[in-house]
């Protein structure tokens, strides 16, 4: 083993050390010291008896480091410390870590072993697996591991980011004591194919399963609650989602989920209902959510909104919006490159943010609106505006080209 003391360590010559070489580091190290560890080539590089002073650990990966065991003197790892970092495999967390920063061993592809001395009061691992003391909550499965992976029973919480890029995994068993997902908690597990969420999970955070590319089978909780913004986006082999009736809450989960032909959802619900395999929210008076697999539809009559990426992404051509909607939401029809055409009712009174973003083939806008309604700088962003006409009742057609906004369309004409 090469023993280098803090001292020394900056004016080391040997930065590529024989790959059979362990390094041990003795002495404070600190922001340069860590930038200049990770371009050596090591075995094993031993900071047991090094003090931290870190406080940025700097985006670059360790080269060729394949273990590192973390000082006994340090009392936390800054975020994305040991990040980046293609051969590492395995990390021994000393006993006195009481605090892990944000995503400190993502895109470690290789790291299939997180170890943690077993007199640290404020961590523990199970066949590798980073959990809490207690075990109730599973902080990091590492990305190397492969195969099934069956959460332990008591697991009570899977922590933000846990299972963030375990390609290797082709199904993830959860267990009946889980209570609480985190947002990005199984984000790029792009092997997993099959998933069945216990009926103690509630939430579905921000995320949750965003860009599982293979995912097909999802089972979700019956106690369902709120199923949370782009929780399932870019999921392109998820074909149909069965929803309990508990739902009360959808805020865009599937967005960009290409082969999404179908969403139901149990009857009985006082909050959400389907109509022509299109969710309604029926307090909130909107239209909430859309198959991505859809191409025509009448909007309800009562309908008063078009929720926030209500469309977003889907196969839309015809939309007949009922005359009772007032306000498009924000990216309601952000990418809809079927649309070509869009007739906005009289009483229509705002179109939010990137409402019609990205709907580059759409040249035809009727507002039936006498008072041009409120729009945002890009809620027609991407449309061909240059090429675009916009027909307007006769008596609006002045009020429609002094807006500020809406004389952003180039040819503005009266409704014939």
């Amino acid at each position: 083993m090469l023993i280098i003391d803090q001292k020394e360590l900056l004016n080391h010559k040997e930065l590529l050390l024989p790959n059979d070489k362990d390094v041990k580091i003795t002495g404070t190290i600190n922001d340069r010291h860590l930038l200049f560890l990770k371009q050596i080539y090591a075995q094993v590089l031993d900071l047991s008896n090094m003090a931290f002073d870190i406080a940025d650990a700097d985006s670059k990966s360790f080269k060729g480091i394949k273990r590192i065991i973390i000082s006994e003197y340090a009392s936390e790892l800054p975020d994305f410390a040991f990040s980046f970092s293609p051969a590492l495999q395995s990390v021994y967390i000393s006993k006195n870590i009481s605090k892990i920063g944000e995503q400190p061993f993502c895109y470690c592809n290789n790291l299939s072993a997180i170890e943690v001395d077993g007199q640290n009061n404020y961590f523990s691992s199970i066949d590798g697996v980073l959990f809490n003391k207690d075990k109730k909550r599973l902080i990091r499965c590492p990305e190397g591991q492969f195969g099934v992976y069956t959460v332990p029973d008591g697991v009570e919480e899977i922590f933000e980011y846990a299972f963030y890029g375990c390609n290797g995994l082709n199904e993830i068993k959860l267990p009946a004591s889980l209570k609480k997902i985190g947002k990005f908690a199984f984000q790029q597990c792009e092997g997993l194919h099959t998933i069945t969420i216990p009926d103690g999970v509630t939430t579905l955070e921000e995320c949750t399963f965003f860009g599982c590319i293979n995912l097909q089978n999802v089972h979700v909780s019956k106690q369902l609650s709120v199923l949370g913004k782009e929780a399932f986006y870019g999921c392109v082999k998820l074909e149909a989602v069965s929803l309990p009736n508990t739902v009360r809450e959808i805020q865009s989960p599937f967005v960009r989920c290409f082969n999404l032909s179908s969403i139901s959802i149990d009857e009985g619900g006082d909050t959400l209902f389907t109509n022509d395999d299109i969710i309604y929210n029926k307090k909130e008076a909107c239209l909430a959510l859309s198959p991505t697999v859809k191409n025509s539809h009448q909007v309800l009559d009562g309908t008063k909104a078009i929720g926030r990426s209500a469309f977003e992404s889907t196969s839309i051509a015809d939309i007949r919006l009922a005359n009772s909607v007032t306000t498009i939401c924000e990216r309601a029809f952000r990418g809809c490159y079927f649309l070509k055409e869009i007739v906005l009712p009289e009483n229509i009174v705002e179109l939010e943010d990137r409402a019609f973003d990205s709907c580059t083939y759409m040249t035809k806008i009727t507002s039936l609106a006498t008072t041009p309604p409120k729009i945002q700088k890009y809620s027609f962003c991407f449309v061909p505006l240059d090429d675009a006409v916009l027909y307007v009742p006769a008596v609006a057609v002045d009020s429609y080209r002094a807006d500020p906004l809406w004389n952003m369309f180039k040819n503005i004409q009266p409704i014939e």
